[in-house]
């Protein structure tokens, strides 16, 4: 049976209303309107007003594009804190930027948690969350307005990073290895290291760059795209600089899982770090 908001919308358009007054008139987003309307006819008197509005679009009367009509705001920040560089770098690595609006995901639900709140000085609206079969969990956040202002803001915080101070770089630093990182202990072979992918090199070698102002060095395998820590002592700098966000774990139901369950990242981290004392 289908709910009252899905009849509404069908007994709207059978009415005659566009899209954008469907929207309008039940303040819900466009891409839920639509997916209760999508199967309903276009009428001849509908057929007719859009014709209308098309006209007045060319003449330059019409609905402008990008322009929530939902009203929904946005605080165009300039410049940098810690919270709007950690924001901008989550959309940057694990987020997206559509048309639609931004989103971001990750298998812990405190990093999340931190997007949202901190989407909340820029947003006056509260995104949907999704939770996955497969332990992720995602908010997004619709506004056709947001597209260009994200894309832009993405560019100048990578042009911004190797000049911003020591606490910005860091929070960059933690959000990418938060979203791109894992840590890999191999007791028996000895091996121990921190990896972060990203298939943009030009950020590869941004990290590079920002972890030897820690005294942290890497290396770039380009053959993985990723960026590696090794060493006793990168691996301490790295825990103590930059580390994994508490909770955030590996997946453990992976067919191909080394520890068939759901360690956290630091927990896994400690663990290699102690194997050199052993």
């Amino acid at each position: 049976m289908e709910n009252t908001f899905a009849l509404r919308c069908k007994k709207l358009r059978k009415e005659g209303l566009t899209l954008g007054e469907i929207v309008k008139a039940t303040g819900r987003p466009k891409s839920s309107v639509y997916f209760h309307v999508r199967s309903v006819s276009v009428s001849p008197f509908l057929r007719e007003k859009l014709k209308t509005i098309q006209s007045q679009k060319i003449r330059g009367h019409g609905p402008k594009l990008g322009v929530s009509r939902l009203h929904r705001s946005l605080n165009r920040f300039q410049g940098w804190q810690a919270w709007s560089v950690r924001l901008v770098s989550h959309i940057l690595f694990d987020g997206s930027v559509t048309r639609k609006g931004v989103a971001y995901q990750n298998r812990s639900s405190a990093l999340v948690e931190k997007f949202c709140r901190d989407m909340s000085r820029v947003c006056n609206f509260t995104p949907r969350r999704y939770f996955s079969k497969e332990g992720v969990y995602r908010a997004a956040f619709h506004n056709v307005e947001m597209e260009r202002f994200w894309q832009e803001r993405e560019r100048q915080l990578i042009a911004d990073m190797p000049c911003l101070k020591p606490d910005f770089q860091k929070e960059f630093l933690k959000a990418f290895f938060n979203d791109e990182g894992s840590v890999y202990f191999n007791s028996s072979s000895r091996v121990r290291r921190v990896t972060g992918v990203q298939y943009d090199h030009r950020i590869l070698h941004l990290v590079k760059t920002l972890l030897g102002n820690f005294g942290i060095s890497s290396d770039i395998d380009m053959h993985t795209h990723a960026v590696v820590i090794s060493g006793q002592s990168n691996l301490l700098r790295f825990r103590k600089h930059i580390g994994f966000a508490r909770g955030l774990t590996v997946n453990g139901t992976r067919a191909n899982s080394r520890w068939k369950k759901s360690l956290e990242k630091r927990h896994i981290l400690n663990r290699a770090i102690a194997f050199y004392k052993s």
